[in-house]
């Protein structure tokens, strides 16, 4: 939400085919749970095949392009891989924004690991 212009909001907002929970509806204002803004999503996308998309860059402190000291723990965005991919029809895992080493020379040691973390929650909801 702090990322976009008054002019997306609007046109997202006025969009039938967009629902939103941004960050901020959940865990700053707690206008919606976490729990139930999956769900509303599952509801939303139930009778299509829909792709899991996962920003790095909206995990708390994981090295990226646009690293952040707030945002989604580990361990939240694992559980909503695991919640939505065993729930939805799931066309296709997008992970971006990940980096191990920045060109300022600023490295992760365990960004790699949570990426595989990801990837095998993942697989794992697929039958």
């Amino acid at each position: 939400e702090n990322y976009m212009s008054q002019t997306m909001l609007a046109n997202i907002k006025k969009n039938k085919n967009i629902q939103t929970h941004f960050f901020e509806d959940i865990f700053v204002r707690e206008k919606v749970s976490l729990k139930t803004s999956i769900s509303k999503a599952l509801q939303f996308t139930k009778d299509t095949y829909t792709g899991l998309e996962i920003d790095l860059d909206a995990i708390e402190n994981m090295l990226s392009s646009a690293t952040s000291p707030n945002g989604f723990s580990t361990t939240q965005a694992r559980q909503f891989i695991h919640q939505v991919a065993s729930k939805s029809k799931i066309a296709y895992l997008h992970i971006c924004e990940g980096a191990a080493e920045l060109d300022n020379g600023l490295k992760s040691n365990t960004n790699g690991k949570l990426i595989s973390y990801l990837v095998t929650d993942f697989i794992k909801t697929q039958k």
